[in-house]
């Protein structure tokens, strides 16, 4: 890249003033001029577009890719946004670097092919937005040794044809931290993929705070998450809320689609008004566990439907222990509105609640008509497998129409 003298774009010390694709150039290049170990801000004056970075690029860059550096985009509510003609990521952070986005605005469109964000180092969203892309992977990749941190901001209209709609992240070194924002109106199209996040290979995925809500996994897809979706990973949920997602495809959760090898934990948030549609024999509307690990520690399971059985929670080949917790208010067209297991699936209580046919709406899980709700397990239904019930081990098959609570 040519050099472009100084005075002309205002720069002083390590802070940058952006407003346009030409500025922005020359912050990419002085920062790799001035060298690494070292603190940078950028301050966005405007709003502008500028062309991605292709494949194994990087938007800061030194002669290794080692070198340590923070760099602070200030955005102030300005849009940096990806020229309609060309394709590439808008942020690519090699290792050793971190980027912290404060109030930017990121913006794809629907010909790209490469995530709008991708980490191999560390990056932490502070407000702002990261929307309207179409690639392989989304909004935002993580993989390599990368750490995302969303503190608040949305994520929003992306979509994937594989991965995450909204965050893919991949790898046993990566991990994905929600304590704030939204990851919400994301769409994946492909099988083995979540539509607002998925996290596979080993990855580690923490939800603190924020919503995941009204994202879709679309089309003839299998093993596929609407809000998450989890392969050989681990989430956990402490709080917030994954709601008002969608699937269509069989061996999936509209809420949460927990695969081999992955465990996923909830210790608080809500579970709720999520959908399983489609011609499916083998999803469920809140949660779907397929030879994974579901344990609930608090929290709720609620509002949740599913074509099928297994409104609330679906076990296939699956573990599902509930220490506490209440799943409540689900709806199957079939068998198990609030729990259903097939398959050798394992269920365990030993605390909680999972509400039956004898309590009033909206605690009651319900089998939709014109299914007969008796003898369907309103509150949990178990074809084969290993069910235990506050210590008391029953054989299955096994039904339960009313209220499961400690006795």
């Amino acid at each position: 890249m040519e050099k472009i003298l100084d005075p002309l774009f205002k720069d002083q010390d390590d802070i940058f003033y952006v407003g346009s694709q030409e500025e922005w150039e020359y912050a990419q290049f002085a920062i790799g001029e001035r060298g690494g170990n070292k603190s940078y801000r950028i301050i966005l004056t405007n709003n502008f577009e500028t062309p991605g970075i292709i494949v194994d690029g990087f938007t800061f860059t030194f002669s290794s890719d080692a070198v340590p550096i923070t760099v602070t985009i200030i955005g102030r509510g300005k849009t940096i946004g990806l020229k309609s003609a060309e394709t590439g990521s808008l942020l690519s952070i090699a290792g050793e670097q971190t980027v912290v986005l404060q109030n930017v605005n990121l913006q794809g469109h629907s010909s790209n092919n490469t995530p709008l964000v991708y980490v191999e180092g560390a990056f932490t969203m502070n407000g702002g937005s990261i929307s309207g892309n179409t690639a392989n992977d989304g909004g935002v990749y993580v993989v390599g040794s990368g750490i995302f941190t969303m503190n608040s901001g949305i994520i929003s209209g992306n979509t994937a044809n594989s991965g995450g709609g909204g965050v893919y992240v991949h790898g046993s070194n990566t991990t994905f931290t929600m304590n704030g924002g939204s990851i919400s109106g994301n769409t994946v199209t492909g099988s083995n993929s979540g539509g607002g996040v998925c996290v596979m290979s080993g990855a580690t995925s923490t939800m603190n705070g924020g919503t995941i809500s009204g994202n879709t996994s679309t089309g003839n897809v299998t093993t596929s998450g609407g809000g998450v979706y989890v392969n050989t990973g681990t989430f956990t949920m402490n709080s917030g809320s994954i709601s008002g997602n969608t699937v269509t495809g069989s061996n999936s959760g509209g809420g949460v689609c927990v695969m081999s090898g992955a465990t996923s934990t909830m210790n608080g948030g809500t579970i709720s008004g999520n959908t399983s549609t489609g011609n499916v024999t083998t999803s469920g509307g809140g949660v779907y566990v397929n030879t994974g690990t579901f344990t609930m520690n608090s929290g709720s399971i609620s509002g949740n439907s599913t074509n099928n059985n297994g409104g609330g929670v679906h076990m296939n080949t699956g573990t599902f222990t509930m220490n506490n917790g209440t799943i409540s208010g689900n709806t199957a067209n079939n068998r198990g509105a609030g729990v259903y297991g097939d398959n050798n699936a394992t269920f365990t209580i030993t605390g909680g609640a999972v509400y039956g046919m004898d309590s009033q709406p909206p605690l009651g899980n319900m089998i939709a008509p014109p299914a007969n709700p008796s003898g369907n397990g309103t509150a949990l239904y178990v074809v084969s497998g290993t069910v235990t019930i506050f210590g008391f081990p029953h054989l299955a098959p096994h039904t339960e129409d009313n209220t499961l609570s400690p006795p």
